[in-house]
Protein backbone atom coordinates (compact mmCIF):
# COMPACT_ATOMS: atom_id res chain seq x y z
CA UNK A 1 0.00 0.00 0.00
CA UNK A 2 1.33 3.38 -0.96
CA UNK A 3 1.19 6.04 1.75
CA UNK A 4 0.64 9.57 0.61
CA UNK A 5 1.84 12.61 2.48
CA UNK A 6 -1.34 14.57 1.91
CA UNK A 7 -4.79 13.37 3.04
CA UNK A 8 -6.35 14.68 -0.17
CA UNK A 9 -4.15 12.39 -2.25
CA UNK A 10 -5.11 9.43 -0.03
CA UNK A 11 -8.80 10.17 -0.54
CA UNK A 12 -8.32 10.53 -4.28
CA UNK A 13 -6.40 7.24 -4.41
CA UNK A 14 -9.17 5.59 -2.38
CA UNK A 15 -11.79 6.91 -4.83
CA UNK A 16 -9.80 5.63 -7.80
CA UNK A 17 -9.43 2.20 -6.20
CA UNK A 18 -13.13 2.12 -5.38
CA UNK A 19 -14.11 3.00 -8.94
CA UNK A 20 -11.68 0.51 -10.48
CA UNK A 21 -12.96 -2.30 -8.29
CA UNK A 22 -16.51 -1.40 -9.28
CA UNK A 23 -15.71 -1.52 -12.99
CA UNK A 24 -13.92 -4.86 -12.63
CA UNK A 25 -16.89 -6.35 -10.80
CA UNK A 26 -19.56 -5.08 -13.20
CA UNK A 27 -19.70 -8.26 -15.27
CA UNK A 28 -19.95 -10.52 -12.25
CA UNK A 29 -22.60 -8.29 -10.68
CA UNK A 30 -24.77 -8.45 -13.78
CA UNK A 31 -24.55 -12.21 -13.70
CA UNK A 32 -25.41 -12.32 -9.98
CA UNK A 33 -28.51 -10.18 -10.59
CA UNK A 34 -29.87 -13.01 -12.69
CA UNK A 35 -29.66 -15.56 -9.88
CA UNK A 36 -32.08 -15.95 -7.02
CA UNK A 37 -31.40 -14.10 -3.80
CA UNK A 38 -28.84 -15.69 -1.54
CA UNK A 39 -28.96 -14.29 2.00
CA UNK A 40 -25.22 -14.78 2.45
CA UNK A 41 -24.47 -12.55 -0.54
CA UNK A 42 -25.92 -9.61 1.40
CA UNK A 43 -24.15 -10.28 4.67
CA UNK A 44 -21.44 -7.79 3.74
CA UNK A 45 -24.03 -5.11 2.90
CA UNK A 46 -26.02 -5.20 6.15
CA UNK A 47 -24.91 -6.44 9.56
CA UNK A 48 -27.83 -6.82 11.92
CA UNK A 49 -25.58 -7.11 15.00
CA UNK A 50 -23.92 -3.79 14.22
CA UNK A 51 -27.28 -2.17 13.48
CA UNK A 52 -28.77 -3.28 16.78
CA UNK A 53 -25.71 -2.05 18.66
CA UNK A 54 -25.77 1.34 16.91
CA UNK A 55 -29.49 1.64 17.69
CA UNK A 56 -28.74 1.10 21.39
CA UNK A 57 -30.57 -2.26 21.34
CA UNK A 58 -33.87 -0.37 20.92
CA UNK A 59 -36.30 -1.86 18.40
CA UNK A 60 -38.13 1.46 17.93
CA UNK A 61 -34.91 3.25 17.00
CA UNK A 62 -34.04 0.45 14.58
CA UNK A 63 -37.52 0.74 13.03
CA UNK A 64 -37.11 4.51 12.70
CA UNK A 65 -33.73 4.18 10.98
CA UNK A 66 -35.06 1.63 8.49
CA UNK A 67 -38.12 3.80 7.79
CA UNK A 68 -35.86 6.80 7.29
CA UNK A 69 -33.62 4.93 4.87
CA UNK A 70 -36.53 3.67 2.76
CA UNK A 71 -38.16 7.11 2.76
CA UNK A 72 -34.99 9.00 1.81
CA UNK A 73 -32.94 6.70 -0.41
CA UNK A 74 -34.68 7.09 -3.77
CA UNK A 75 -35.36 10.80 -3.29
CA UNK A 76 -31.77 11.49 -2.22
CA UNK A 77 -30.31 9.60 -5.16
CA UNK A 78 -32.59 11.57 -7.50
CA UNK A 79 -31.35 14.80 -5.86
CA UNK A 80 -27.75 13.61 -6.32
CA UNK A 81 -28.36 13.03 -10.02
CA UNK A 82 -29.98 16.48 -10.29
CA UNK A 83 -26.95 18.07 -8.61
CA UNK A 84 -24.74 16.23 -11.13
CA UNK A 85 -26.79 17.60 -14.04
CA UNK A 86 -26.30 21.12 -12.69
CA UNK A 87 -22.62 20.55 -11.95
CA UNK A 88 -23.20 21.32 -8.25
CA UNK A 89 -20.65 18.94 -6.73
CA UNK A 90 -20.71 20.56 -3.26
CA UNK A 91 -24.50 19.97 -3.05
CA UNK A 92 -23.95 16.42 -4.27
CA UNK A 93 -21.48 15.91 -1.43
CA UNK A 94 -23.88 17.35 1.18
CA UNK A 95 -26.60 14.93 0.10
CA UNK A 96 -24.08 12.07 0.24
CA UNK A 97 -23.08 13.13 3.75
CA UNK A 98 -26.69 12.98 4.99
CA UNK A 99 -27.29 9.55 3.48
CA UNK A 100 -23.98 8.24 4.76
CA UNK A 101 -25.09 8.91 8.33
CA UNK A 102 -28.33 6.98 7.85
CA UNK A 103 -26.69 3.91 6.35
CA UNK A 104 -23.96 3.96 9.01
CA UNK A 105 -26.61 3.44 11.67
CA UNK A 106 -27.88 0.47 9.68
CA UNK A 107 -24.52 -1.29 9.91
CA UNK A 108 -24.13 -1.02 6.14
CA UNK A 109 -20.40 -0.40 5.89
CA UNK A 110 -20.12 -0.96 2.13
CA UNK A 111 -22.92 1.52 1.52
CA UNK A 112 -21.35 3.96 3.99
CA UNK A 113 -18.03 3.71 2.14
CA UNK A 114 -19.78 4.40 -1.16
CA UNK A 115 -21.43 7.39 0.56
CA UNK A 116 -17.97 8.61 1.60
CA UNK A 117 -16.95 8.64 -2.05
CA UNK A 118 -19.96 10.87 -2.84
CA UNK A 119 -19.39 13.04 0.23
CA UNK A 120 -15.83 13.72 -0.95
CA UNK A 121 -17.19 16.13 -3.56
CA UNK A 122 -18.66 18.40 -0.86
CA UNK A 123 -15.25 19.87 -0.05
CA UNK A 124 -13.07 18.85 -2.99
CA UNK A 125 -13.34 19.42 -6.67
CA UNK A 126 -13.28 16.51 -9.03
CA UNK A 127 -14.25 15.35 -12.46
CA UNK A 128 -18.00 15.11 -13.05
CA UNK A 129 -17.45 11.62 -14.48
CA UNK A 130 -15.87 10.53 -11.18
CA UNK A 131 -18.79 12.02 -9.28
CA UNK A 132 -21.23 10.21 -11.55
CA UNK A 133 -19.47 6.89 -10.99
CA UNK A 134 -19.54 7.49 -7.22
CA UNK A 135 -23.30 8.20 -7.33
CA UNK A 136 -23.94 5.12 -9.47
CA UNK A 137 -22.00 2.95 -7.03
CA UNK A 138 -23.87 4.44 -4.09
CA UNK A 139 -27.23 3.86 -5.78
CA UNK A 140 -26.30 0.25 -6.52
CA UNK A 141 -25.26 -0.37 -2.91
CA UNK A 142 -28.48 1.25 -1.65
CA UNK A 143 -30.54 -1.11 -3.80
CA UNK A 144 -28.69 -4.09 -2.34
CA UNK A 145 -29.26 -2.74 1.15
CA UNK A 146 -33.00 -2.40 0.46
CA UNK A 147 -33.17 -6.04 -0.62
CA UNK A 148 -31.14 -7.16 2.39
CA UNK A 149 -33.40 -5.23 4.78
CA UNK A 150 -36.56 -6.52 3.12
CA UNK A 151 -35.28 -10.05 3.60
CA UNK A 152 -34.18 -9.61 7.19
CA UNK A 153 -36.49 -11.26 9.71
CA UNK A 154 -36.49 -8.13 11.88
CA UNK A 155 -37.90 -6.10 9.00
CA UNK A 156 -40.13 -8.52 7.11
CA UNK A 157 -43.02 -8.31 9.52
CA UNK A 158 -42.90 -4.51 9.62
CA UNK A 159 -45.57 -2.68 7.66
CA UNK A 160 -43.36 0.37 7.06
CA UNK A 161 -41.46 -1.44 4.29
CA UNK A 162 -44.54 -1.30 2.11
CA UNK A 163 -44.93 -3.59 -0.83
CA UNK A 164 -46.72 -6.89 -0.93
CA UNK A 165 -44.09 -9.15 0.60
CA UNK A 166 -46.35 -10.36 3.47
CA UNK A 167 -43.41 -11.46 5.55
CA UNK A 168 -41.80 -13.53 2.78
CA UNK A 169 -38.27 -12.95 1.47
CA UNK A 170 -38.08 -10.62 -1.51
CA UNK A 171 -36.61 -12.04 -4.68
CA UNK A 172 -35.00 -9.26 -6.77
CA UNK A 173 -35.71 -11.20 -9.98
CA UNK A 174 -39.39 -11.63 -9.26
CA UNK A 175 -40.66 -8.57 -7.31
Amino acid sequence: MVLYKKPRLRIFAYLQDLLLVRRDRRASQQQSRQTDLDHDSFSNIYRRDLTIKRCFHRQELFDEMVKSFFAEADESIAKMREALRHGDLPELGRIGHRMKATVAYLGAEEVRNAGLAVEYFERHSGAPSDAEQAVNLFAEKCEKLKIALQNDELCRSRTFLGGDHDGQPVNPRHP
